[in-house]
């Protein structure tokens, strides 16, 4: 979109003069101070909070030229057949010199619980075109989604849509800013250690088990999968001082570092915040078989199914994966 797109908020002081403005709903009027930086076409829209309204325009004429009456303090002016003439003249409201003229594309009233987000000193800011700030891209994300409360219509939408468009970048650094100062992600910054160190360990301790022939693992892979059991089941089956037990628990415990949903969690996993390395929507019979299935291969990774061996290879090298 090529035009400016501004926003003017119209002061509680001057809402009763924005009343004798309108021409037949059609055209609406103010002075050009603030839209001396416009050009005919330009979108503005005109908020009247102390009347409860919206004016979605666009600029259709400038350098509508003025009458001072200092005695009356009035300020007059002609445009088409209609004679304007409201309170104040240059001397005590700025440069009343000529007025603008906007043609109305929706008058919009705004509910009881409407709260508009001010837009600070002199009342105006842009949200398309040259002059627009990212710096104050929340406030304006904000007054954009406050304005599309107002109307489905659809060059209203597109207007305010193609602005978004200017801030979301901003508003995307910003929340990525506020991640990296959480307390979570200071926290592990601070730390001495890899986030996942145990896990890594783990993962070490496997792969040299003392148990490293590969046919020991292929046995025990072949049981599990003979037996159609789930992994608790068949733990529960083993006795705890086999070597079969203890290596279908040291897989557990490697696999409490993994993933979020991991079987007995909450006693394998050594972190009192129980971190893990994601959610992988793979069930824990299949974490175990695919780890004895990488076991029985000399610790091959390209056994593994990719969601388990993203995770296996994290660790294995985590500045590189």
């Amino acid at each position: 979109m090529n035009e400016q797109v501004l926003i003017y908020s119209i002061s509680e002081s001057a809402s009763s003069n924005a009343t004798l403005l309108f021409y037949n709903e059609k055209y609406f009027y103010w002075n050009s101070e603030k839209f001396r930086n416009l050009e005919i076409g330009d979108y503005v829209f005109l908020i009247n909070k102390a009347h409860h309204y919206v004016l979605f325009t666009k600029l259709n004429k400038v350098d509508i030229a003025t009458s001072i009456n200092n005695e009356l303090n009035k300020t007059s002016f002609q445009d088409e057949v209609k004679i304007f003439e409201v309170d104040g003249t240059e001397s005590n409201n700025s440069q009343w010199d000529f007025f603008v003229r906007f043609e109305i594309l929706e008058k919009l009233p705004t509910p009881e619980n409407w709260i508009w987000t001010n837009l600070g000193a002199g009342g105006t800011t842009y949200l398309n075109g040259s002059r627009i700030n990212p710096d104050t891209a929340e406030n304006r994300i904000r007054n954009i989604n406050q304005l599309k409360e107002l109307s489905k219509e659809l060059n209203y939408s597109n207007v305010l849509d193609s602005c978004l468009e200017n801030f979301s970048t901003n508003e995307l650094k910003r929340e990525i800013i506020e991640a990296i100062e959480s307390e979570l992600i200071q926290k592990s910054i601070q730390e001495n250690d890899f986030h996942f160190q145990i896990a890594q360990t783990k993962l070490l301790e496997l792969e040299n088990h003392a148990e490293s022939q590969p046919r020991i693992f292929k046995k025990l892979y072949d049981n599990f999968v003979n037996s159609n059991k789930t992994y608790t089941e068949f733990k529960l089956g083993l006795d705890s001082k086999s070597e079969q037990y203890k290596l279908i628990l040291l897989i557990a415990q490697l696999i409490s570092y993994c993933d979020l949903n991991a079987a007995d969690k909450r006693e394998l996993n050594e972190y009192e915040d129980k971190r893990t390395l994601a959610k992988s929507f793979v069930r824990q019979t299949d974490w175990v078989k695919s780890l004895l299935n990488f076991k029985s291969s000399n610790n091959d990774l390209q056994v593994l199914p990719p969601s388990i061996r993203n995770a296996i290879a994290y660790l294995k090298n985590p500045s590189d994966e």
